[in-house]
């Protein structure tokens, strides 16, 4: 049984990931999306799209090379100790954003104002200034 790529309206502008390729892509009005009878496997992008079908085993051989590399370098980081902020700090930075956002966004000002912005989020997480 073949696989078989199903053109649709797409109600979102927005991004998503080439089942094919592993390039990430913004839908348009046309959505191309890859099914396997009535299993919807993914989306295809429209660069591959264009390359025709004759070429979706080859696009799809090179992302599973790549994705299995990508495998083996995670493989190798689970194996290590991690150190994250906690939730709460997380929510914290967020709200600081926020009031950062609603005050400086669009405004003369923001590029001074970021930087102070990045030195409090140091001061929160206790990381060292840079001079």
């Amino acid at each position: 049984m073949s696989l078989k790529v199903k053109l649709r309206p797409s109600k979102y502008r927005t991004r998503a990931d080439c089942i094919l390729c592993g390039e990430e892509f913004m839908l348009s009005g046309v959505r191309a999306t890859l099914w396997d009878e009535k299993e919807r496997i993914g989306n295809v992008c429209y660069e591959c799209f264009k390359k025709g079908s004759n070429e979706f085993p080859s696009l799809l051989q090179a992302h599973v090379q790549r994705l299995r590399r990508e495998a083996d370098d995670l493989e190798k980081l689970f194996k290590r100790s991690f150190e994250c902020p906690t939730w709460e700090t997380f929510q914290e930075l967020e709200k600081l954003t926020d009031l950062f956002d609603k005050q400086f966004y669009g405004s003369e000002d923001y590029e001074d104002a970021f930087v102070q912005l990045e030195q409090k989020f140091k001061e929160i997480l206790h990381e060292p200034k840079e001079d």
